[in-house]
């Protein structure tokens, strides 16, 4: 089993790092959180259906998380506008993490190209 795939039962072990792709330099989105505010958002995550990829969410913002196959271990992410896994939004809601109007507004978000 690889080190993903234990974090994504094991919340408290994952890493979060920043990588240059995701800095105000990098080509992709720039993670607006700090260090310690994206591990704790990383924590709380919730994985898709295909346990790939986790979502979290803080203060408004959805959080997508990508396992880092340059550092084993480590995660990074960075602020989407895609909509997050029906089934991850719906335990949000069951959670009280979002509204039920956050929900149905959440699932008119573009979904993620395959």
């Amino acid at each position: 089993m690889s080190a993903a795939e234990i974090q994504i039962d094991h919340p408290q072990q994952r890493t979060y790092e920043l990588t240059p792709k995701h800095t105000a330099t990098g080509f992709g989105t720039s993670m607006d959180l700090d260090p310690n505010t994206a591990t704790q958002v990383l924590r709380t995550a919730l994985p898709d259906d295909n346990r790939k990829t986790l979502w979290g969410y803080h203060n408004g913002t959805v959080y997508r998380f990508m396992h880092n196959n340059e550092t084993p271990g480590a995660w990074h992410g960075y602020p989407t506008e895609e909509c997050a896994p029906t089934s991850v939004l719906r335990q949000w809601r069951t959670d009280g993490v979002i509204t039920n109007a956050q929900y149905k507004k959440m699932l008119l978000r573009p979904q993620r190209a395959l």
